[in-house]
């Protein structure tokens, strides 16, 4: 093919200028009234206990910027605490974000700030994908439709409707961002357009400090100026940008590295690289199946099969993508699918972070699928354009689909507005979910409801006995049954319950040995049983770990004292 050989142009060309009419800017300011209506009432959802304490409501730096003390916002995104093990991730641009909110919504600290802000992500993230869609050669109405079906899905509504999934938005935001000015600068390339390679590296920075998985923007922004044009690469200001982006990533993802192994968040399983890669292999075919039947409309906090042997989605992975290749291989690839299959490997490369493939303790998520619902979003356009063009009655399935996607997020928004409501979903089509059941007995026990916590606490062990964190608010429990104050439920010997809660603790800490909770509930026994120096050390210990309870300064302190006979 010759360079100037109008075939090679045919893929990402730019929208004519028809498409940059009134109509296509209504559209969208349309789409983004729609989807900010839907959304509307997350601005009176609550904080959650499910990490937004961790991030926001616990963490001292932001509770500093709130109040407005000096030093606060060194103090918060400095990256010491991470470098020291004592926080699992430093993502500064994620924590900027929040001081921010915190400082406009006060020391009381509402939600609603912080709620309002999400949903502003969105609708940035839903006008950016769109305005994508149109620099890759979309028409006006297949770009708007494939954002509109990104923007009211129901797999967006955790990252929305929940505080903690921020960095979800801002990597997604700044990725697509980053392709969208790479797709610019494919437009009107030479010096004029060295202004969009900036941008492109600055947006890619900026993912890289939103949240960990933003690394894969060093292989989506070559992969996707590949399906654009494979000569873009002979230009040495894209050639430039694109080793900038991918040093910054490297140096990321070392980084990201190095704190999770001090934290002791990477390596917590020792799964062989054969396993982590026939996950991976599930994971396209589990996404699609999310995407394509949202019909759970709960939050789906699954666990990974004990074998990936077991799990059919791998198996339907791998021989969808051995008939993909075969078909490649017998057919050429010509232009005009070089788009569409540039758009499947984004989505695919997007899966990839969270696939399974690295040993990281997490459960599967539908937060992990809010930028490769983006791609998909995207593929779905350019699959619907092409069969409008030889069946027109296919426009009226996304007429169609819209408004159901639509109701299920309505609906499943209720899920999100407190603790109880988000567990009670889960519950509502697991009945035995250990998490869930694990998580209404915490809260039940913070409310003093001994014998729910205790059914409830029981449950999750039987169903999943290697969750530390339902070990803890076990051994918490009988503490508590034990204490001399505390509630008498259940009966039993005080000293009995007391050891019953120590062996729940040291459970915990057997299945993760760096697990904050459980260290600070042992330096509570111990001080419970006069034992100052077992105590702090237990204490001392739980200061220097991840999800340090904020009471273990104060407790620390007061062993300290003891240990030297000092009187309060």
């Amino acid at each position: 093919m010759s360079p100037g050989d109008p075939r090679e142009e045919q893929v990402g060309r730019p929208p004519t200028r028809s498409g940059r009419g009134a109509g296509w800017w209504l559209a969208l300011a349309l789409l983004l009234a729609a989807t900010g209506l839907l959304f509307a009432r997350v601005s009176g959802f609550r904080f959650l206990k499910w990490d937004d304490p961790i991030y926001v409501t616990d963490r001292a730096e932001v509770r500093a910027v709130a109040a407005g003390e000096a030093g606060a916002w060194r103090a918060l995104l400095s990256p010491r605490r991470a470098l020291e093990g004592r926080f699992w991730e430093y993502f500064p641009l994620r924590d900027l974000s929040y001081a921010m909110d915190a400082a406009a919504a006060g020391p009381e600290l509402p939600a609603a700030p912080f709620h309002r802000t999400n949903l502003l992500l969105h609708l940035a993230t839903v006008a950016l994908l769109a305005l994508l869609g149109r620099l890759l050669g979309l028409s006006p109405l297949a770009a708007v439709g494939s954002a509109a079906f990104f923007g009211v899905h129901p797999l967006t509504v955790e990252p929305v409707a929940w505080v903690t999934g921020r960095k979800d938005l801002l990597c997604a935001l700044f990725v697509l961002a980053a392709l969208a000015a790479l797709a610019a600068y494919h437009r009107r390339p030479g010096r004029r357009g060295t202004l969009w390679l900036g941008v492109s590296l600055l947006a890619a920075l900026a993912a890289l400090a939103s949240k960990g998985p933003g690394v894969i923007v060093a292989v989506l922004c070559p992969w996707l100026a590949f399906s654009l044009r494979p000569r873009l690469f002979r230009d040495r200001r894209v050639a430039g940008a694109l080793l900038l982006i991918a040093l910054a990533s490297a140096a990321a993802l070392t980084f990201a590295v190095v704190v999770g192994r001090r934290s002791g968040v990477i390596g917590l399983h020792d799964l062989g690289l054969g396993e982590r890669l026939l996950r991976a292999a599930g994971s396209p075919l589990h996404a699609v199946s999310q995407i394509v039947g949202p019909i759970e409309l709960s939050p789906v906090y699954t666990l990974w099969p004990a074998s990936a042997l077991l799990d059919p989605f791998t198996w339907g992975s791998v021989l969808l993508g051995g008939l993909g290749v075969a078909l490649a291989v017998r057919f050429r690839i010509r232009p005009p699918l070089a788009l569409p299959l540039g758009l499947l490997g984004c989505f695919l490369l997007a899966l990839l972070p969270t696939s399974g493939i690295l040993p990281v303790s997490q459960l599967r998520a539908d937060r992990f699928l809010y930028l490769p619902l983006a791609f998909a979003a995207l593929l779905g356009g350019c699959g619907v354009s092409w069969l409008v063009r030889r069946v027109r009655a296919v426009a009226l399935a996304p007429i169609l689909l819209l408004p159901l996607f639509a109701f299920g997020t309505h609906r499943y928004l209720e899920t999100w507005r407190d603790d109880v409501a988000l567990w009670r979903g889960v519950l509502a089509h697991d009945a035995d979910h250990p998490v869930a059941n694990g998580a209404l007995g915490a809260l039940a026990l913070e409310q003093g409801e001994l014998e729910l916590a205790d059914r409830l606490l029981r449950r999750s062990l039987a169903r999943a006995p290697n969750l530390p964190t339902t070990w803890v608010n076990h051994g918490r429990l009988l503490r508590l049954r034990a204490s001399p104050g505390g509630p008498r439920v259940g009966g039993g010997d005080p000293g009995a319950l007391l050891r019953e809660a120590g062996a729940a603790q040291r459970r915990a800490l057997a299945l993760d040995p760096r697990h904050a909770s459980a260290e600070h509930e042992l330096g509570l026994l111990a001080l419970e049983r006069g034992d100052a120096s077992s105590a702090l050390t237990h204490l001392q210990r739980c200061l220097s770990l991840p999800r340090c309870p904020r009471t273990a300064a104060d407790l620390a302190t007061r062993a300290r004292r003891d240990a030297r006979g000092t009187p309060p």
